[in-house]
């Protein structure tokens, strides 16, 4: 198996699982549940009949109460979720996935359970793998977040982290979340976060077997986080 950059190439003829960071986008939409239109033409990479998506789904939440994702689509495809953790403020955290076959982009529609200001979504494009997380885990409370996640041998692991800091954590975008036990895909500030504030979403992923540790730290403890993982095993 050869590597290049986030993606693992199994060789020609070959059917091992696969994995790939494509994408990621962060919108400002104030206000709304239905967030349809927002998360549109997102990079999935090659087309592939084994093909599943996954997607990391957080937000900022605008009112009182725990919100969670409550549906999505990804080109189309109805998605299933994986594992979902909120914050200690109730904002959402959550991984989801679908098979979708064909195009090199797609929609990712998303509804909320309710109101949300901003939102962030990352994907992972993986190939001949099992439809079902073989194991998944999640944290929200205190520094480092942290769960074991069991990746499966020729499988692989996807870690998804949400920071939403009511003022300036010190971290920099693209530098505000460690990883351990995970290699870093993307690491972005919400677009449109209010002056001052440290919303931002980070991604990463492994194709190492083994139980271990997983963490992600931020550069401070200040306010909210949620950590969610899962593994996948080969189909």
């Amino acid at each position: 198996m050869t590597m290049f950059g986030s993606q693992w190439l199994a060789s020609a003829g070959s059917t091992a699982l696969t994995l790939e960071y494509t994408s990621q986008s962060s919108v400002e939409y104030a206000g709304n549940t239905d967030w349809s239109g927002q998360f549109d033409g997102m990079a999935i990479g090659d087309a592939d009949s084994t093909r599943l998506v996954v997607a990391g789904i957080s937000a900022n939440r605008t009112s009182a109460g725990t919100h969670i994702v409550s549906a999505c689509t990804i080109g189309g495809e109805t998605a299933s979720l994986v594992v979902r953790q909120t914050t200690t403020n109730g904002d959402p955290c959550e991984l989801w996935a679908a098979t979708v076959a064909s195009g090199t982009t797609a929609d990712v529609d998303i509804t909320f359970s309710a109101t949300c200001n901003q939102a962030g979504v990352g994907l992972w494009r993986l190939t001949n793998c099992a439809t079902t997380a073989t194991e998944t885990a999640s944290d929200y409370n205190g520094v480092p977040y942290a769960a074991n996640l069991e990746i499966p041998a020729g499988g692989v692991g996807i870690g998804y982290f949400l920071n939403v800091a009511e003022a300036s954590d010190g971290g920099s975008s693209g530098n505000r979340t460690t990883w351990t036990n995970l290699t870093k895909d993307f690491d972005v500030d919400f677009t449109g976060a209010p002056a001052g504030s440290a919303i931002s979403h980070s991604g990463a992923s492994s194709d190492t077997a083994g139980d271990l540790l997983r963490t992600a730290t931020p550069p401070s403890d200040k306010a909210f986080y949620s950590l969610v993982l899962a593994a996948f095993g080969p189909a």
